[in-house]
């Protein structure tokens, strides 16, 4: 699953099966296994990522972004996964009291979200990934 909601197109990954107690250890496994996977091809296409999971180990949200500029001119914001999935920091008071979250959000795109033909392009990596890999896997 995507989403194009947060600060940058973020990947959403989760059970397909609800999860009992009977099978928790092997959702998180397999969850693991998956983002381990798909840390895999951020590495190999030199993407760079920010990773946030909750829901006791049952949702991972991966958020596949590009390198940032760090002049405080060009970046005033430190742009971390809180960041990206929408809760933001900003130091400056004065900035704090003039910023909004559209005006952030649309900065997080612009900076750090890759752009949609950019995470196309890393989702055919990935689909591409598995299906070499695990081919006949199920069967």
């Amino acid at each position: 699953m995507e989403t194009f909601n947060f600060g940058v197109p973020t990947v959403i990954l989760q059970p397909r099966e609800a999860v009992t107690k009977d099978n928790v250890d092997q959702a998180q496994e397999s969850l693991s296994h998956v983002c381990a996977a798909i840390a895999d091809v951020c590495l190999a296409t030199n993407t760079l990522y920010n990773l946030l999971i909750t829901d006791r180990g049952m949702t991972f949200y991966m958020m596949p972004r590009r390198k940032e500029q760090k002049t405080e001119e060009e970046n005033p914001y430190n742009l971390g996964v809180f960041d990206l999935s929408g809760a933001f920091y900003v130091l400056d008071k004065e900035k704090f009291g003039t910023v909004s979250y559209k005006e952030f959000i649309e900065y997080c795109s612009a900076k750090a979200g890759l752009e949609k033909t950019e995470f196309e392009e890393l989702k055919k990596a990935i689909i591409q990934k598995f299906e070499s890999e695990y081919k006949g896997a199920g069967k």
